[in-house]
């Protein structure tokens, strides 16, 4: 039987083990066994190089590894202040997040591109202007939109939780940065039969507006 455990070997009872493995870190691409080194190394510096190693590894070398109340943060050198920040993490998040902002709107422009939308359309008069009222019937009445649009709906409410929870952590580590990020949660067209609407009706400068 042989135990692998995370960090330094303790005191625990080792009777019932043929062996015992101590790691102190371990990913896909490292692996770094600290028994034999235990042993070699006298009592007294054992726990500096274990230090020494994880500040190392966990902040490249650009601070001190401490760890307290079970909450661990590289202690930065004056030389590196922001070696907590994992800016290349956060350049991920903000180029995802701008992937899918480009997705959110992407979603509005194929629904307005749908058969069932350009069928909407052309029931509506082009010889004179509609009240809202009577497009807001027209538009509750068609079951084939209906079912697109709720379509529509679903795919954004998937698509906003992937965003925020996103957000959320790109924030988070951001705390530790000299670094605001800067985004901003797509909106929705709380009036899209009016916005549609619109761009059936409206002027030639495409100025944005509701039809009233």
């Amino acid at each position: 039987v042989t135990e692998t455990r995370t960090g330094p070997l303790g005191c625990s009872s080792y009777d019932n083990l043929d062996s015992v493995s101590s790691i102190l870190l371990q990913s896909p691409e490292s692996k770094i066994n600290l028994q034999g080194l235990q042993v070699i190394f006298p009592e007294y510096l054992q726990e500096k190089f274990v230090q020494s190693a994880l500040s190392y590894i966990m902040c490249n070398g650009e601070g001190e590894y401490v760890c307290s109340n079970n909450h661990c943060i590289c202690q930065c050198a004056d030389d590196y202040p922001q070696c907590n920040c994992p800016i290349t993490d956060i350049q991920i998040m903000e180029n995802s997040l701008l992937g899918m902002s480009e997705s959110w709107a992407s979603s509005y422009k194929d629904f307005e591109n749908s058969d069932e939308f350009k069928s909407f359309l052309k029931r509506l008069p082009s010889t004179h202007f509609l009240p809202i009222s009577s497009v807001h019937l027209l538009w509750g009445s068609d079951w084939d939109l209906q079912a697109r649009y709720r379509l529509l709906q679903s795919s954004l409410e998937i698509q906003r939780l992937k965003i925020q929870r996103t957000a959320r952590k790109l924030f988070g580590l951001s705390i530790r940065c000299h670094h605001n990020p800067n985004h901003q949660m797509p909106r929705e067209r709380g009036h899209l039969v009016g916005y549609d609407t619109m761009s059936l009706y409206g002027n030639t400068t495409r100025e944005i507006g509701i039809m009233e």
